[in-house]
């Protein structure tokens, strides 16, 4: 029994059809990978596919690297008065 490789979707990139990816997820090292900027790593679609993606998106480590990032960014847009 061979099991199901899903390949990289290049929709998943389009910022209209998926912008909750957008910024973060770039193709893998290969065509059976996904490759996240926030984590700086690279994981394995296996035969989730998009599912795969999502999962990565709600995983601890990515939500924490995203929140950090949302802060310092923030922090530009302040200017402490005194």
């Amino acid at each position: 029994m061979t099991s199901k490789r899903t390949v990289f979707n290049e929709l998943w990139l389009n910022s209209k059809m998926s912008p909750e990816f957008v910024g973060w997820l770039c193709k893998g090292p290969d065509t059976c990978h996904a490759y996240c900027r926030a984590c700086k790593k690279s994981f394995e679609l296996g035969n989730m596919g998009l599912q795969a993606v999502i999962s990565h998106a709600k995983g601890k480590k990515h939500v924490n690297l995203k929140c950090v990032d949302c802060q310092t960014s923030l922090k530009n847009f302040f200017v402490v008065v005194k």
